[in-house]
């Protein structure tokens, strides 16, 4: 992963600070070098915390790019509504296909096809 080795690092930094304040928990006065030592290892936990967020944001627009590309090559998408509307016919007669005709013919003999040449 890109982010693994800076997180690493945050866990690195996190450490050594938290085993910084647990010795100086113990402490009835510090000494100055804890307070000096404390903050630099917050600035490099800071950096690399912006660094990683600079790393995310590259991976973001590059996935943004990405599918910008996907969708501009993709064939357009329709929606069955809009298909159905396109093929309106408007000959009543026309707009039933062979199965539809045997089914209504059916439906409105009664399933007796004899009927219907009667």
């Amino acid at each position: 992963m890109l982010h693994q080795s800076k997180i690493e690092e945050g866990i690195k930094e996190i450490q050594e600070l938290e085993k910084a304040f647990r010795e100086a928990q113990k402490m009835e006065m510090l000494p100055l070098s804890f307070f000096s030592s404390s903050i630099d290892k917050i600035n490099r936990l800071k950096t690399v915390i912006y660094e990683l967020e600079v790393r995310q944001l590259h991976v973001m627009e590059e996935h943004l790019k990405k599918q910008e590309n996907d969708r501009s090559e993709a064939p357009e998408t329709r929606i069955l509504a809009d298909a159905i509307g396109q093929k309106v016919n408007t000959d009543f007669g026309k707009s039933f296909n062979l199965n539809d005709r045997f089914m209504a013919q059916r439906d409105s003999l009664q399933g007796n096809t004899n009927d219907k040449n009667g």
